[in-house]
């Protein structure tokens, strides 16, 4: 026999940093309660529709993704402007050097050269990069850069966008959920 799940599949369990209670958060849709769901996470639920002028049923954007994403700093980026190159030195670039290496960085993605996570392991400059990339869940509207967020939530799953720039420098996103 199975050992039984402590949430259903599609949920989890989580603590309120602010206030130190747990509350259960729907993983595909990133919606939150206090009480225990009784049922699995659906993919949709009749609200996540809405009518519009613009046709029948629409579905309404996610609140909830998971990106990658490959950082390429420059000597203007917040925190460390110091840039990592291939052999493991550091130098610093401008921020037109740092432009045109993400487009590079993403033309040998698109090419099929290089697979997105080997890209990031490879050329990003973010914390991040041992991980492929990948960042935790993106909620709307909490904790990113406006100009990040807005590039990720457009992205349909396996999109990669153009070189996005934040006050850290140029970012190459990659939605995966």
């Amino acid at each position: 026999m199975a050992p039984k799940r402590p949430v259903p599949l599609g949920w989890g369990l989580r603590v309120s940093r602010t206030w130190g209670k747990l509350f259960y958060c729907n993983l595909i849709t990133g919606d939150f309660q206090l009480t225990k769901p009784t049922s699995m996470a659906s993919l949709c639920t009749d609200e996540e529709f809405s009518l519009s002028d613009e046709g029948p049923l629409r579905k309404k954007k996610p609140k909830m993704i998971q990106v990658r994403h490959i950082l390429v700093k420059h000597y203007l980026s917040d925190h460390s402007p110091m840039c990592r190159v291939l052999n493991g030195e550091y130098t610093i670039r401008s921020p037109t050097e740092a432009y045109e290496r993400a487009i590079d960085i993403r033309i040998e993605i698109l090419t099929e050269r290089c697979p997105f996570d080997i890209a990031a392991y490879r050329y990003s400059e973010s914390s991040t990069a041992f991980k492929g990339g990948k960042l935790d869940p993106i909620y709307k509207g909490h904790d990113m850069d406006e100009a990040f967020e807005e590039a990720a939530f457009a992205l349909q799953i396996g999109e990669i966008s153009q070189p996005v720039e934040t006050n850290v420098g140029y970012h190459i996103i990659q939605r995966i959920l």
